[in-house]
This record gives structure tokens, C-alpha cells and sequence, in this order.
């Protein structure tokens, strides 16, 4: 086991009687005598030293340095030939404690058992859970400071307090997180604690699985009691308990690979997503590589994924997916990128949605939405293809049923016959809210001309375009017709169009507010 300077510290206690700590990294594997050259290279060496090498104070004689890299520490009240004993032994105490952990955490029965001998390095109670926050071993019972309120709600309802996982948490560069990742870290102290808590997410595989943390008690976290944290963490992300298949379906990721599949919210799920203040309305997104897609690159987006917050990520289909409120989905995406690289992804964003037994469907959004990417990188939003994807869909439906509006079959028929364009007319006028001067405008004709128009069209289908179904069945109707054109392209513009002047020949009127004339000019 690589140690650091704190945990020598830490074990030589009373004897210690100065120190500086800069680095304070676990990379030491052995000790040495002091040597100015050597130390400047070397990290994994703690040198010792003679004060009386240095000096000539006479109270320095049987004082030593242990040195590595920016640290040292200074300690009285052993012989070299003791001293060197002692750090053997210390060497000895964690090499064993590592040994026994690892051994533990190869089986899936001794989770309590590994938290205990855990709990010889680490004063402070510890406790570890699932990704559901099922608390699975807890330390601690009986020692000073266990009437932390927090320590009492995991003992008596094997639970990790909500507030402990939902508290703000802010990292040592001022980055904002929703939830712990793979570095052990102290956090914030909640109501009902002194001190603040030894948080490490153990990730698997790209997806949270459990916890470790120190919480409680009369001690303030030591930077020695992160680092064991650490090492515990790490030994138990690759030991037997939380690899196993058992422990998978209780992990974030499974439940959200669970409701993409459309199996129901169970109640672990329902409870990840209760202890982080998951609420409505949600959003989905799909990555897709646009070189690799793969369960190495996949679980390396998903690791990221929960660094910069998110809230469900997993791999489905050997592609990354998303689900996070709609407030915080499109910024996690974004920070994604960023670090990843926003040239090599194509992303899939859904509509917003509010039941999460919907989540099938809006992860088909997505999918939709990516291809709509053809191949290039950037943010695809299915909101911006929606229509469009719902006529195709309604499309298709139509082709077989032919559910369009009939006035419109019966307005082709006509301009066919009459050498008139009633048909785009209808179209122009109902697209355009039916303004009078914007239609005319787009229809390259007069007003007075427009209404005439729409005179006749009343006279030769029944329709009424005071109605809003109407209208938007009309609409709709013209929307899934794939010919929608001028029917008639002998249309001239900037004169009394085909239209109206078949009809004047026959009537002797253009509309009853007065003759049609070019546009530009006044009517009579």
C-alpha cells in the first residue's frame, strides 16, 4: 500500500513535534537516509534525517526529519535504530489492513465485516451504501459523538439521510455537483452534524453503484482519514459485492436502462430519484460518437455524465443516455462536450415530459432527433423537427385511409375544369391566419381580388372558415397532401388573375365591394 506523509503523522502521534505538509499524496512505498540528490527525484521514498546533521543545538540530538518532496515532518523520542523500527511497523500495519480489506471484498457476504476493520483507521463512523441509498454496513456504535443526530437515522433505518446526498455540494475549484463522483472529498456539515462528510461514489463499469463516507462524530476529517476513505472505496470498486448482478439492479444506471425498456419504476428508482429532488418535467438525450461507439467510451461519457451532475446516465445500445430535469439536461450536455470533445458527438435531445413511464417513447425522440443530425456533430433538438416528424407519421396513416378534407379534392376538381386556383388560394388564406392584405400579398393579387375569391370558394365547397376545427382540419389536410401546388400556372401576377377573370366573363362583377383591378392601383 502506498502511504503519504499524513498517515505518518498520523501514527507516530505525540512524537511528532512539527510539521509541513504541501503534498501530502499517497506515493510512498519505502524508506531511505536522507540524500539531497535523490530526494529532488523521488516521490516514493521517505527520507530520514539527522537534525543533529544539520545543527548544533544540543536539544536537536535526538531529533529526526522524515522527508518527501514539499513535507516533512519533525519527531523526537526515538533512537535511528527505533525509529526506523517504528516506521517498518507502520509500513507493516497498513500493508496488513489493505490485505485484510481486499480479502473482504472479494466476498459479497462481509460488507459489515470489511466496514469494521475500515473503522481501525478511521475514527469517525463510516458507512457504506448502494446507489439506492440502502445503507448496507454502518460503524461506529458505542463511540464518542454517535448521538449525531445524521448517524442515528442510518443506524436505526438502514437509510442514508436524504439531506446528506442532497445537500449543496461544491468542490475545492468552486464546481457545483448533484452528486459525489469517484474522489473522496469532505462536504459541507448538514443540520445535526459538526463536521463535514468523507464523500466517494464507487463507479463501476461508467455508473454509481454505492458509497463510503465518514460522517459524525467528535473529530474533524483529517486529509489521513480522505485518503483511507479512498483506498476503501477503490478496493470495494473492484471486489465482489458491488460487480455483482444482484447489486446492479438496484445501481442509477440499471433503473434508468429499466425504464427505457419499459419495465416500471420500482421502488429503489423511485427512491434515487426522491433523494435527489428529481422532479418534472424531464428531458432525454442520446450521444452518438461520430467515430467509436463502444462500452470503453460509452462508460467514460457515463463517468463524466455524473461528474458534471447529471442525474441518470447509463449506456443502452452502445449508446450513452441521458435523463435529467429540463432545467439542468441542456447545461450538462454542454459541459459534456466540452470536456469530451463537442466535434465528436451527434446529440439526440426529446420534448420535455412529465411521467416517467414515458420514458420510452421520448428516448425514441431522441434517437429521431440525432438522425435528423446526418452524420455532424452538435445538439439536435427533436422540437425542432416535431412537426415535421408528425406529418410523416400522420402521412403514412393517411395513405391508407385517405382522411383528408374533402372540399379539397372538390377545389382541384374545379381549377381543373375552370383553368382557376381556388385550391392554392384556400391553402394561402388559412396559412396567412386569414389576413385579407397578407394573403393578397402572397398571392401577388389585390385584396378585393382575394375576397372574391374566397366568395366563390364558399359558393363551390361547404366550409365553414369561421370554425377553428375547420380550419385546422383544413390545414392539416393540406399539410398531407404531397402536390400541394398552384393548380392552375397561368396565374398572372400583377394583374386580374385566371381566377377572377373566368368568373367576371360569366358574372360581370369581380366581388360585391367592387371591380378587381390591377394591383398598384385603387379600386373603383
Amino acid at each position: 500500500m502506498q502511504l503519504s506523509s499524513w498517515m505518518f503523522k498520523k501514527q507516530l502521534g505525540n512524537h511528532v513535534t512539527s510539521w509541513s505538509i504541501e503534498d501530502g499524496q499517497p506515493t510512498i512505498t519505502g524508506i531511505r537516509l536522507f540524500d539531497p540528490a535523490e530526494l529532488a527525484a523521488s516521490e516514493n521514498y521517505l527520507y530520514i534525517g539527522r537534525m543533529a546533521d544539520v545543527v548544533t543545538d544540543a536539544r536537536f540530538e535526538a531529533t529526526f526529519m522524515l522527508l518527501n518532496r514539499r513535507d516533512w515532518i519533525q519527531v523526537t523520542g526515538f533512537g535511528f535504530d527505533e525509529l526506523v523500527n517504528r516506521l517498518l511497523s507502520i509500513f507493516e500495519l497498513y500493508n496488513s489492513w489493505e490485505a485484510r480489506l481486499h480479502a473482504l471484498a472479494a466476498r459479497t457476504d462481509a460488507l459489515q465485516e470489511l466496514a469494521d476493520v475500515s473503522h481501525e483507521m478511521i475514527a469517525r463512523p463510516l458507512f457504506i451504501s448502494d446507489a439506492g441509498d440502502t445503507v448496507l454496513a454502518v460503524t461506529g456504535e458505542g463511540d464518542p459523538g454517535t448521538d449525531d443526530e445524521n448517524w442515528r437515522y442510518m443506524a436505526e433505518n438502514r437509510e442514508v439521510d436524504p439531506r446528506i446526498l442532497s445537500y449543496p455540494i461544491v468542490t475545492e475549484d468552486g464546481r457545483q455537483m448533484s452528486y459525489w463522483d469517484e474522489t473522496a472529498r469532505v462536504y459541507p456539515a448538514i443540520p445535526g452534524s459538526t463536521f463535514g462528510t468523507i464523500g466517494v461514489a464507487v463507479i463501476v463499469d461508467g455508473e454509481i453503484r454505492g458509497v463510503v463516507a465518514s460522517t459524525g462524530g467528535l473529530q474533524e476529517p483529517g486529509p489521513e482519514d480522505i485518503q483511507h476513505v479512498q483506498t476503501i472505496a477503490d478496493i470495494l470498486r473492484d471486489g465482489a459485492y458491488f460487480r455483482s448482478p444482484e447489486i446492479r439492479q438496484h445501481s442509477i444506471s440499471q433503473f434508468l436502462e429499466t425504464l427505457i425498456e419499459g419495465g416500471e419504476a420500482s421502488e429503489t428508482g423511485e427512491r434515487l430519484t426522491a433523494a435527489r429532488n428529481f422532479k418534472p418535467p424531464w428531458q432525454v438525450a442520446v450521444f452518438r460518437g461520430l467515430f467509436r461507439n463502444d462500452i470503453s467510451q460509452g462508460a467514460a461519457l457515463v463517468r463524466l455524465a455524473f461528474t458534471t451532475g447529471c442525474e441518470l446516465a447509463c449506456i443502452h445500445d452502445d449508446l450513452v443516455v441521458l435523463l435529467d430535469t429540463s432545467a439542468a439536461l441542456i447545461a450538462h450536455v454542454e459541459a459534456m462536450l466540452e470536456d469530451a470533445g463537442a466535434d465528436k458527438y451527434t446529440v439526440g435531445v426529446s420534448l420535455p415530459f412529465s411521467k416517467i413511464d414515458a420514458t420510452p417513447a421520448f428516448h425514441e425522440q431522441a434517437l429521431f432527433a440525432i438522425g435528423q443530425g446526418n452524420g455532424q456533430a452538435g445538439i439536435f433538438h427533436c422540437a425542432d423537427f416535431a412537426y415535421q416528424r408528425l406529418l410523416a407519421l400522420t402521412r403514412g396513416h393517411n395513405d391508407a385511409l385517405r382522411l383528408t378534407h374533402p372540399a379539397l379534392g372538390t377545389l382541384k376538381a374545379y381549377d381543373a375544369e375552370h383553368e382557376t386556383d381556388f385550391y392554392h388560394t384556400l391553402h394561402i388564406y388559412l396559412r396567412d391566419e386569414r389576413s385579407l392584405v397578407k394573403a393578397a400579398a402572397d398571392l401577388f393579387i389585390h385584396r378585393n381580388s382575394l375576397m372574391y375569391r374566397i366568395k366563390r370558394i364558399g359558393e363551390i365547397v361547404d366550409v365553414d372558415l369561421d370554425d377553428a376545427g375547420g380550419r385546422a382540419y383544413l390545414l392539416l389536410s393540406y399539410e398531407l397532401e404531397d402536390d400541394e401546388r398552384p393548380a392552375n400556372p397561368s396565374v398572372v401576377a400583377g394583374g386580374v388573375d385566371a381566377s377572377t377573370a373566368a368568373d367576371i366573363s360569366s358574372t360581370g362583377s369581380a366581388a360585391s365591394g367592387g371591380t378587381a383591378v390591377p394591383e398598384g392601383l385603387p379600386p373603383k
